[in-house]
């Protein structure tokens, strides 16, 4: 079953209200608060500091009941064998179901042109469910847990925002930036390979370091500088060591 995604969108939605700002960063930080004005509303977390938004890019997050529209899977989606017509589900840090205006489809996301080029190449026809839903959050810089079926695109989900975050505040720094865990081996090379393919068109690199394997050359493609780890929890800690 597909709830895509379980996010901190607000912690108040008592009137309908389009969120409206410049994505810029709160990544890692952040989440949504109850707004002091009169009847609430979302309250974004603020950009970190020295970051510069790259896109006026406008969410729309409505109670449930001012929805303009039922969330639900639709018909040829890439949802992981997901029934069509099963409820999409969006809660806020309060418990209360909102509604999200997905990107239905590429060319409606702030992303690059070679990024979403790279999608097209790649044979994908438009967003899946989890990414159509995790991107304007993500973007807007909210705290998101997203919980999707295997195959239905939870890594790219999570990889553009933080790319565009890259891109725009930290392109040609040596340190990391995005951290990813994975519980195992095989899962922290797989989502290594995407960030592989659809970083590399724009000039973001990526590392991998698990167990099993020698840490010097590991170590060695770490201090040639990197903006993504993806890393087994073990292996990091003993990086950290």
């Amino acid at each position: 079953q597909q709830t895509a995604p379980a996010a901190a969108a607000s912690a108040a939605h008592k009137a309908p209200q389009q969120v409206s700002t410049s994505y810029g960063g709160g990544y890692g930080g952040g989440k949504g608060g109850s707004s002091s004005a009169p009847g609430g509303g979302p309250v974004r977390p603020g950009p970190l500091a020295g970051h510069t938004p790259v896109t006026n890019y406008v969410a729309t997050i409505l109670p449930l009941d001012q929805a303009p529209e039922k969330m639900t899977t639709k018909p040829n989606d890439d949802g992981g064998g997901i029934d069509k017509g099963e409820e999409i589900k969006i809660i806020d840090p309060d418990g209360n179901q909102v509604y999200v205006k997905p990107f239905d489809l590429f060319v409606d996301t702030p992303f690059p042109a070679a990024l979403v080029n790279s999608c097209l190449e790649a044979g994908f026809t438009k967003p899946s469910q989890i990414q159509g839903y995790a991107w304007p959050l993500a973007l807007m810089g909210y705290d998101t847990v997203g919980i999707a079926a295997t195959g239905s695109g939870k890594t790219i989900a999570f990889l553009f925002p933080a790319f565009m975050h890259i891109v725009h505040n930290c392109k040609g720094g040596r340190d990391p930036i995005l951290l990813t865990l994975a519980p195992t081996r095989e899962l922290a090379v797989q989502i290594e390979k995407e960030a592989g393919r659809f970083g590399q068109s724009l000039g973001v690199k990526s590392v991998c370091a698990y167990g099993g394997a020698p840490k010097g050359g590991q170590l060695a493609q770490m201090r040639s500088g990197c903006q993504v780890l993806i890393a087994t929890p073990g292996r990091l800690n003993d990086f950290l060591e």
